[in-house]
């Protein structure tokens, strides 16, 4: 069955879900606030532009963006994968998908990952890729040629 955010919100705040999460449910453009500053604001949040819920808690994700933020607000790291299974208790996340891994100055892409939001890990499992940009890394990478 699909339901929106919104009505999962509001079936959740009624007491409805009870019977529900006993079965796996999908929900499109899901948001999940992963991580709170001290202030109540969002540090690391999940979207995908569809899920489903397992019975057991677990999130399999499809189109996944997971966005680190400091401390005002913007956004200092973005995770995006294919696809993903997330354990929200755990707070971990693994695929066997592409991914990759953007932040100021660098990308890192590859095929499968683990990930680990509460010492914000990610191992990649093949195919690894490192763009840098050299102007923002304060590396000499003409030492580098032959």
């Amino acid at each position: 069955m699909k339901l929106s955010v919104k009505l999962v919100a509001v079936l959740a705040g009624m007491g409805f879900l009870c019977p529900v999460v006993a079965q796996d449910f999908e929900i499109e453009d899901l948001r999940i606030p992963l991580e709170h500053f001290e202030d109540g604001t969002v540090k690391t949040e999940v979207t995908a532009t569809s899920a489903r819920i397992g019975d057991t808690g677990s999130v399999i994700a499809r189109g996944l963006e997971v966005q680190m933020r400091n401390a005002e607000g913007e956004v200092v790291t973005t995770i995006t994968a294919t696809d993903c299974v997330l354990d929200r208790e755990t707070r971990k996340a693994s695929s066997d998908k592409r991914v990759d891994v953007v932040q100021k100055g660098f990308r890192v892409s590859g095929t499968g990952f683990k990930w680990n939001a509460s010492d914000e890990v990610i191992h990649f499992k093949s195919d690894v890729t490192v763009e840098f940009d050299r102007g923002l890394i304060g590396f000499n990478f003409s030492m580098l040629k032959p």
